[in-house]
């Protein structure tokens, strides 16, 4: 399980970090309903319609409560939750919701944490056994269906 990266440089003249190289993350493609349903199906006893079903209900069910006001935690999953981008007032009275101060309305994802009580340690769960590797070091034609490489 490898988490494919790419090198690039900064090209924001004005930063103080002008001409650095980073790795940014790529994925090798996105993984839709249907096939993460199909995944689900080959490890539980229901159908992969019935897991579609839920899946896109899940989608709904978000959207309701998050429009609503609460965050939704999802057991060995994490918590979503909404955030807004807002423009600065001057004084605190002329900061109204709906506003032209309201910017952007988000919804913001953290993952569920793993605690090692031996070590103190704090994992995030999605993301044990990953492995870093170069997307430039694999054969990837972002047109194709590509099979990721055996870690």
């Amino acid at each position: 399980m490898a988490l494919y990266m790419k090198k690039y440089q900064n090209k924001v003249h004005d930063s103080k970090m002008y001409g650095k190289w980073y790795w940014k993350s790529r994925s090798l493609k996105t993984i839709g309903t249907r096939q993460i349903a199909a995944e689900i199906t080959k490890k539980n006893t229901v159908t992969t319609p019935d897991v579609m079903a839920v899946l896109y209900s899940l989608g709904e069910i978000l959207n309701e409560k998050l429009t609503s006001g609460y965050s939704v935690k999802l057991d060995g999953i994490g918590t979503f939750r909404t955030t807004v981008c807002s423009a600065p007032a001057e004084e605190k009275d002329k900061l109204l919701a709906n506003s032209e101060y309201v910017k952007a309305a988000r919804v913001r994802f953290t993952p569920e944490m793993e605690h090692d009580m031996a070590t103190g340690a704090v994992r995030n769960r999605m993301l044990a056994g990953i492995t870093f590797a170069n997307i430039d070091d694999y054969a990837y034609d972002p047109k194709s269906k590509p099979t990721p490489p055996e870690p």
